[in-house]
């Protein structure tokens, strides 16, 4: 009982970051958009944040971390219509990063040589605090996998399913550490061929590199990019497209051929998906 008293003592001291805050946010969103919807009230959010900050302090730190969120997806769902759902959707927020940000920063830079707005000789400038500030998201998702490892509340296969979605975003088209290397190869380039930078650009850009198409700061994209209805429900787009070809040619010949043209949340879903997989093959 002394133990519990001070662990509730000690909690209290634990700070809730902004970061967390939204998480919060995005969750209680997320789940009022399912079918059936589950609504979270204020006290239930207290009681989870309050649960976060034991947890916290309980591993020896004075804030709650992105990682200790993960424990959230077994407190939050009420139905288990919703719990794989809800789960699916957490893990992929939880590893979400700012790479899409990045990536509109960087396609808009490169925007600007092409139409010769920044000098090849300010390029390499731009580029050195490009790479800072992509390295900071890398180190932050990277510090949370540390602290996924030696965390004292988090299963075995629930820390590897969190690291290895951080790393599946880091790796994305639009993640933190295939973006470094692009600006590594720009950086490489503006240095040998200043002149000729705007050059290797455009032919990069000719074959389908160097372009990110909808990338943005949206934070619902994880939200609009997971099934909640039908077969597939509490499964990512990305998932889906990759393993069931056929459920992708039979949904788009049935949007392309009129089907699916209401108003209904499985009628905008289809349609959601089936944009989802054009864009896919855009890029």
């Amino acid at each position: 009982l002394e133990d519990a008293e001070r662990a509730l003592k000690g909690a209290a001291t634990v700070t809730v970051p902004a970061v967390v805050v939204d998480i919060f946010k995005d969750c209680r969103s997320h789940l009022a958009s399912l079918q059936p919807p589950e609504l979270v009230s204020d006290r239930r959010l207290g009681q989870a944040v309050r649960m976060l900050q034991v947890v916290a302090w309980t591993c020896g730190r004075s804030q709650v971390e992105v990682c200790d969120c993960s424990l959230l997806a077994h407190v939050f769902w009420q139905s288990l219509e919703n719990r794989e759902t809800f789960q699916t959707w957490l893990q992929a927020r939880l590893a979400k990063s700012r790479g899409r940000q990045l990536a509109a920063i960087l396609s808009g830079l490169l925007d600007r040589v092409l139409s010769k707005a920044t000098a090849a000789a300010d390029l390499l400038g731009e580029l050195q605090v490009f790479q800072r500030a992509t390295e900071k998201e890398i180190v932050e998702a990277e510090r949370q996998q540390q602290l996924a490892r030696a965390h004292c509340w988090l299963p075995h296969k629930e820390t590897q399913n969190f690291c290895a979605a951080v790393d599946l975003e880091l790796d994305s088209r639009s993640g933190p550490r295939t973006l470094l290397m692009e600006v590594a190869r720009l950086s490489a380039a503006a240095e040998l061929a200043a002149e000729e930078v705007d050059v290797y650009v455009r032919k990069r850009r000719a074959v389908g590199d160097l372009e990110w198409s909808g990338s943005s700061s949206d934070a619902s994209t994880i939200d609009e990019q997971t099934f909640k209805l039908g077969k597939h429900k509490g499964r990512l787009f990305s998932e889906v497209a990759e393993n069931d070809v056929d459920y992708c040619n039979m949904v788009e010949k049935k949007v392309a051929a009129g089907s699916f043209g209401g108003d209904s949340p499985l009628d905008r879903q289809v349609r959601a998906f089936v944009s989802y997989l054009k864009e896919s093959r855009s890029q």
